[in-house]
């Protein structure tokens, strides 16, 4: 197993941000428990490992949006592209004895870093500590996977600061019915009778982006109980428009227009896009 090693706080805003320094405002606290970093003036706090083998996790709440970012990963050889100028890898994730699961990934800006769709599901099974295998496809070349295998330590205190700032949960029953796959989409039994049509934020400084969110589903196909699950990027308030898009938004079922539609737990992704 790796240990994870201490680096000052500015590794974990290079981690996150790609930024060389850090600011005046943040506070760091270093012990037994993972690293944490607090910026108040920016409305942030991440916790974060990074490991000898070159190995970086962080978990962050940034104004209300949490996300989650692996780093020090070989970069893609073969990028799923997305018609918003995004592109996905697929990482596969083995926690202590469960099962792998996995899904997307969003390539960031440094393509060694990857941001998750689903940040609180992953951070809950990161605060449990334990072992931890990443397994990134074609990591090792085309064709040939590379597993990091990695120790975890619980994490008693700092995960659940960055989830509780962020008003997530430190135990979710939902997290079951997400089950093993990360890829956000209706399931092929529900179809859209009106999709969420968000209004573009006047005063976002980004061009395309999006967000994923989950809902309970009504008979009547309206949806209620929306979160947004993560946004990107983490400061773009798309996943405040989303919600708002979910209200006037509805489903039916596939086969028969005027079915109920079953109550369950539904995820999806709402883009965005400056025209």
């Amino acid at each position: 197993m790796r240990a994870p090693i201490r680096r000052p706080c500015t590794a974990a805003l290079a981690l996150v941000l790609g930024l060389a320094q850090a600011t005046p405002g943040l506070t760091q606290d270093p012990g037994d428990d993972w690293d944490i970093v607090r910026d108040r003036r920016n409305k942030q706090v991440m916790a974060y490992l990074q490991f000898s083998n070159g190995l970086g996790i962080t978990v962050r709440c940034l104004d209300g949006s949490l996300d989650a970012v692996i780093g020090g990963l070989p970069p893609p050889v073969n990028p799923e592209p997305s018609s918003i100028g995004i592109s996905y890898r697929p990482l596969y994730m083995t926690f202590r004895d469960d099962e792998e699961y996995g899904g997307r990934w969003v390539i960031a800006v440094n393509d060694t870093m990857a941001v998750g769709l689903f940040p609180a599901p992953f951070a809950r099974r990161l605060r449990e500590g334990g072992a931890l295998q990443i397994r990134v496809p074609d990591g090792g070349g085309e064709g040939r996977s590379l597993s990091y295998r990695i120790e975890l330590p619980p994490s008693a205190r700092h995960i659940d600061e960055v989830l509780t700032t962020c008003d997530r949960p430190l135990d979710d029953p939902r997290d079951d019915v997400l089950g093993r796959d990360e890829n956000p989409g209706l399931p092929a039994s529900i179809i859209w009778e009106r999709a969420p049509r968000p209004t573009f934020p006047n005063n976002s400084t980004y061009a395309s982006g999006f967000a994923v969110i989950s809902c309970n589903t009504r008979p009547d196909g309206s949806l209620e109980d929306c979160i947004a699950e993560s946004q990107h990027p983490a400061d773009s308030r798309f996943g405040r428009e989303a919600l708002n898009a979910t209200r006037r938004a509805r489903l039916q079922v596939a086969e028969d227009a005027d079915a109920p539609v079953p109550v369950r737990r539904v995820f999806f992704t709402v883009t965005f896009r400056l025209m």
